[in-house]
């Protein structure tokens, strides 16, 4: 089972910030594991739900989700701009599946009708990993209680 950094670091980041989170896994097994290993605290099968946006929508209540980290890119554009909140933030940082040119949603027009900001990040410096792994490190570790002391960080 492989389930790449953007969909492990991601939601570390987010419950290290107190944020609730949803990811959409390809499979069964990748959502229990990143319910065991992560606790995340919503997970939709793209692969059994298409739709997710959709599913994304009714586990918000309807209000829609806050921000989303997409590796999607063209491909799945669309289905983050159905499952924001307005207001919302979409930052797109892969490109895993690209649209063809006439399916190509229209971005300004999504971006305006909910009022949300689309934006590209890339990852940073080997150093700022380490400073964020060691951040959220720290953060689980206290989370889990895993740590009966203090901790040491250099």
């Amino acid at each position: 089972m492989s389930t790449g950094g953007v969909s492990i670091t991601g939601p570390m980041l987010a419950k290290a910030a107190g944020a609730k989170t949803i990811i959409p896994p390809s499979s069964d097994e990748k959502l229990q594991h990143m319910k065991a290993e992560y606790d995340v605290d919503y997970t939709i099968n793209y692969k059994k739900t298409p739709n997710w946006a959709a599913e994304a929508q009714n586990t918000t209540g309807g209000l829609g989700v806050d921000f989303i980290l997409g590796n999607g890119g063209s491909g799945t554009i669309k289905q983050s701009f159905d499952a924001i909140a307005y207001g919302g933030v979409t930052s797109v940082i892969g490109f895993l599946s690209a649209a063809k040119q006439e399916e190509m949603s229209d971005v300004a027009g999504l971006s305006l009708a909910k009022g949300a900001v689309v934006c590209g990040i890339m990852v940073g410096s080997k150093q700022q990993m380490e400073d964020v792994t060691r951040s959220i490190g720290t953060h689980f570790l206290l989370e889990s209680r895993r740590l009966s002391s203090s901790i040491v960080i250099r």
